[in-house]
């Protein structure tokens, strides 16, 4: 395992594709927290499982959207309520730091529902 040096203890380093990425104690804590308890069949999404979030922000997407899309919203920012921009954030802070992904990459319409829905702790 590879350690990081650190000054500050209140932030978690984490060395990731050659960059150190840098979370406060707070971040850290959304994505830990983000995980499934409880019975399983209660979390299984179907094909027709919807997401008001893809209605609302991105209604020319079915199953997915571009990443590159998404970014440009996310920056666009103005959502129309509270909810929706902490759930908005939440699937940022997701495809960005957790998984990574390049702009290609789609976040799927189940990320969504899965975010939408508030199953996680």
């Amino acid at each position: 395992m590879l350690k990081i040096e650190q000054d500050n203890p209140k932030e978690i380093h984490v060395y990731v594709q050659k960059i150190i990425l840098k979370f406060s104690i707070i971040e850290y804590v959304i994505i830990s927290s983000l995980k499934y308890t409880g019975n399983i069949e209660e979390r299984l999404y179907t094909e027709s499982s919807k997401s008001v979030l893809m209605a609302k922000y991105f209604s020319g997407s079915k199953n997915s959207v571009k990443r590159s899309l998404f970014l440009q919203r996310f920056k666009l920012g103005n959502f129309d309520n509270n909810s929706d921009a902490l759930n908005i954030s939440i699937l940022y802070f997701i495809h960005t730091f957790v998984y990574s992904q390049i702009h290609e990459a789609t976040i799927s319409r189940l990320n969504f529902v899965m975010v939408e829905n508030g199953s996680y702790e």
